[in-house]
């Protein structure tokens, strides 16, 4: 049936209208089609995805050509994800490079082909933690702050640490006691975090207060403001 589909109307109407992984569905099981997918397709849905976020001139890719498919599939991918959260991650990134933690080139920072490869094999190695802090792992190692690496790092006992801090760990929703605050509206793609005896509302959250209590003293930052 879908041999008959014309290859505008696909192009048109049918392909913008599937999620990501589909689309590769149809070009690994429909040989008729399977030519209308291509990374340059892929670029768009990316392009796509980065203007809805608000991450356009904050996140990208390499577009050094040529784009293997692979490469650009793995990204587009990642960037179809939520929405809110990403957003959040927006916001951070421009906080993050007004406190001069991003590489001396500056925005944006650009989600390599190599570390992608190595750390999204599949689907299933993004979704291992929550959205918010999936999204952070794919720049955080983008990132330092006095020479040290602001990657999301993960310990054997479950516990997590970004740079040279005390480790932090997610609180699941079952151990709020009951009628916590933060209880009510408990995002399991952001969820709330202890570091020691502190609780934060969310893993977005405390990305923030690290920014703004630890991370915010390098050289020319006090004369720098927010927009």
């Amino acid at each position: 049936m879908s041999d008959s589909v014309p290859d505008d109307l696909w192009r048109r109407r049918i392909l913008p209208s599937l999620l990501v992984h589909e689309a590769v569905c149809v070009r690994a099981t429909c040989r008729a089609k399977a030519a209308l997918v291509t990374a340059a397709l892929l670029v768009e849905r990316i392009d796509g995805s980065l203007a809805r976020h608000s991450l356009t001139g904050l996140i990208d890719i390499d577009r050094t050509a040529p784009l293997p498919f692979t490469y650009v599939l793995r990204a587009a991918y990642v960037l179809e994800q939520g929405s809110n959260e990403w957003r959040a991650m927006g916001r951070f990134i421009r906080l993050a490079a007004i406190h001069r933690l991003t590489p001396a080139n500056g925005l944006p920072l650009v989600l390599s082909a190599q570390w992608l490869t190595a750390h999204l094999p599949s689907r299933t190695a993004f979704h291992q933690l929550s959205l918010a802090m999936a999204i952070y792992r794919l720049f955080g190692h983008l990132l330092t702050y006095n020479t040290h690496s602001l990657a999301l790092q993960q310990a054997d006992n479950g516990s997590y640490r970004i740079g040279n801090l005390e480790s932090f760990r997610v609180v699941p929703l079952g151990e709020l006691p009951g009628g916590h605050p933060y209880a009510d509206g408990y995002k399991r793609t952001d969820p709330v975090i202890r570091r020691a005896s502190y609780l934060f509302l969310s893993f977005s959250a405390l990305l923030l207060h690290r920014l703004l209590v630890w991370w915010s003293t390098g050289e020319g930052v006090a004369k720098r403001r927010v927009l």
